[in-house]
């Protein structure tokens, strides 16, 4: 019996210890791993003085987002607003919405439970091209995008301007009286 056990004991591993660094660095690609969420829009075409309803979706991809805050950006002659989309009317979630500067309009969409973001339809952008608009490319850009999961950390959301192709020539004209 002894020999046995004596026999075993020299085949033991030697322990190692993880170092900080090497602990941080596994957490770094655990993380790394992870598929952000997505806001996106379809790209959009129009002529000066139209006006656009532009479904804006999320798609948690398998993440689970409590709450997202972004800015909506533009410099082009547009005007913007935001109703509540198909998808946020049914959750437990609330739309808050600010105008924060020139061309720059803050939507918060939180609530004070866990329950995650639905994937689908969240927001629906109102967007007015202006009568004067020449022909060209204009773009709504996402800023400051911040998420949070349910645990109150970061969570990673991804998003792509929104591209509006404005053609040359007018929008709908009113028939004179």
């Amino acid at each position: 019996m002894e020999l046995a056990l004596k026999e075993q004991s020299q085949f033991r591993m030697p322990r190692r210890s993880v170092s900080v660094r090497q602990v941080a660095f596994l957490l770094f690609l655990a993380c790394q791993s992870s598929v952000a969420a997505t806001l996106s829009a379809p790209g959009q075409t129009a002529s000066p003085g139209q006006s656009l309803d532009v479904p804006l979706s999320f798609s948690a991809s398998g993440s689970t987002v409590v709450g997202i805050q972004f800015d909506l950006q533009w410099n082009q002659p547009f005007s913007l607003s935001v109703t509540v989309g198909n998808q946020l009317k049914t959750s437990t979630k609330v739309l808050y919405s600010a105008v924060i500067g020139k061309g720059i309009l803050r939507c918060l969409i939180a609530g004070v439970n866990k329950d995650p973001l639905p994937d689908g339809v969240l927001l629906n952008l109102l967007i007015g091209v202006d009568p004067t608009a020449g022909a060209g490319v204009g773009a709504i850009t996402f800023a400051n995008l911040v998420a949070a999961n349910p645990d109150g950390s970061a969570a990673s959301v991804t998003s792509a301007p929104l591209s509006i192709q404005i053609q040359a020539g007018s929008g709908p004209q009113l028939p004179a009286q």
